[in-house]
């Protein structure tokens, strides 16, 4: 072929490369042949662990979609969903409410793809016991309160923000049902709760209420694939949705609202800059080593 028609040929093709953002933007989600790391929150509801055949199937459904081999990993927890985050572990994650706000935060590394609908009315509460004097935030002064560890917006941030200032004694729980037996056994004088976590316990009462509403959960990416085509399994994913299992609440071409973060991400940011202050006085109250 002639040079000079060669260029003729190729220049409309460069050109329609450079309008879509060339090679790289089509490029594989697995060009290495990498595996893709799927987290699947427990905070969805009820997420059954690995190998159980909703997780096999929600496999095989992402391997076709994305054209990659796929890793279902379960996250158990906030805490353990938190670390993962900052880690950057997963390339997408199905998230509750909770690491949602997480994943979302500035600088944090995910994007939000779709909605995955919401807990309806979970808020954050302080439960006492039916007979305790605490009727709100300014009573937990002096007393002994039961909180889930870092990670849970219901049972660890919300609680700190509400509580700042107050001195307290803090005693963490793994679970709400741990926090209960907690505030069973006289451990705690209040704990942290889910207004959504039926049944409340017995010879209980709600003695705090925080007026917000968890924000939606969502389908979130690592933002180092915004370059490649991770439009075409999204695509997959929204004309395939039926297929999805039940407990993701799936919603084909709703993408959730940033703007509806914005309160719980000040919380957060809040509540960890108290944490970082606090760990900082503390270190320095503390004797150097050379003077013990």
């Amino acid at each position: 072929m002639n040079r000079k028609i060669a260029i003729l040929v190729l220049l409309p093709l460069l050109t329609a490369c450079a309008r879509t953002g060339g090679l790289a933007s089509s490029a594989s989600l697995c060009s290495n042949g990498n595996s893709l790391r799927i987290g699947v929150d427990s905070q969805l509801g009820d997420v059954p662990s690995e190998g159980l055949p909703q997780l096999s199937e929600l496999s095989v459904i992402l391997s076709k979609a994305s054209r990659c081999p796929v890793t279902i990993e379960p996250i158990t927890n906030d805490h353990l969903g938190l670390q993962g985050l900052v880690r950057s572990s997963w390339d997408f994650a199905f998230l509750g409410p909770s690491l949602t706000v997480l994943a979302l935060r500035d600088g944090a590394g995910y994007v939000p793809l779709r909605s995955l609908g919401k807990k309806a009315d979970s808020r954050s509460a302080i439960l006492v016991n039916a007979n305790s004097p605490i009727a709100g935030y300014a009573d937990l002064n002096n007393k002994r309160l039961g909180l889930l560890p870092e990670g849970s917006m219901l049972g660890y941030y919300l609680p700190r923000y509400n509580s700042y200032g107050l001195r307290t004694a803090v005693a963490f729980g793994s679970s709400f049902d741990d926090l209960k037996g907690m505030l069973k056994a006289g451990k705690v004088d209040a704990i942290a709760w889910d207004t959504q976590a039926t049944p409340r316990p017995e010879g209980t009462k709600i003695a705090a209420l925080d007026p917000h509403l968890l924000p939606e959960a969502a389908l979130v990416m690592k933002s180092d694939y915004n370059s490649l085509d991770y439009q075409t399994m999204l695509n997959q994913l929204d004309g395939n949705a039926f297929q999805l299992p039940g407990f993701l609440r799936y919603a084909p071409g709703s993408t959730p609202r940033l703007i509806a973060y914005h309160h719980m991400h000040k919380v957060v940011r809040d509540v960890t800059n108290w944490d970082r202050q606090a760990h900082t006085k503390s270190s320095d109250a503390a004797p150097h080593p050379s003077h013990r």
